[in-house]
C-alpha cells in the first residue's frame, strides 16, 4: 500500500508540478500571511576596495546572518509542506519540507518557470516519507499524489 501525502504550499507563488504519470497539478498558495520565511539580521562588514576607469572607489561589504524561521507549522502526520529553499535548509532536521527543484529538470518559458518534475527535500526526507526507489514504469506509484490544500 502506498501512503500518500497532503501538500500545502507556504511560499508566495503558485507551485506546479509535473508527476511522473504526466499530469501537472498546481498547488496555490496558502493565506500570503501564512508564507513561511527566515527572519534576518544585516551585518556591515566592511568597505570593498575596487578599482573602476583608474580610481579605487569603495562598496560596503555586508552580510546576512539568518535568525527563526517564522509561519512554519509544527509537523503533522501525511502533510508536507513547501516552503522556499532558505526555510528548508534553515531546518535541515524538518524531514516534511520540500522545495520545488528549479535546476535544468525544471520546465522554463520566457524567464518563467512553467513546472518543475521534482521536488527537493532534507537527507532525511526520503526515509521519514517512505520514499520508494525508482521501479518500473508499470509499478511506479508518487508518494506525492495526495491531497492538495491550504487548510
Amino acid at each position: 500500500m502506498t501512503i500518500a501525502y497532503e501538500l500545502v504550499n507556504l511560499t508566495a507563488q503558485p507551485v506546479r508540478i509535473r508527476t511522473d504519470e504526466g499530469a501537472i497539478i498546481e498547488i496555490p498558495p496558502c493565506d500570503p500571511n501564512r508564507v513561511a520565511f527566515v527572519e534576518e539580521a544585516t551585518i556591515e562588514m566592511g568597505t570593498l576596495p575596487i578599482l573602476h576607469d583608474g580610481q579605487v572607489q569603495h562598496v560596503r561589504l555586508l552580510r546576512y546572518v539568518n535568525g527563526s524561521v517564522r509561519r512554519l507549522p509544527s509537523p503533522q502526520e501525511g502533510r508536507i509542506y513547501i516552503v522556499s529553499q532558505r526555510v528548508r535548509e534553515a531546518l535541515p532536521d524538518r524531514t516534511d519540507l520540500v522545495t520545488p527543484d528549479l535546476s535544468e529538470r525544471a520546465v522554463w518559458f520566457s524567464g518563467q518557470v512553467v513546472y518543475v518534475t521534482s521536488l527537493l527535500g532534507a537527507d532525511k526526507t526520503s526515509q521519514h516519507v517512505g520514499v520508494a526507489p525508482i521501479q518500473t514504469e508499470e509499478s511506479m506509484v508518487s508518494p506525492l499524489d495526495g491531497i492538495i490544500s491550504c487548510e
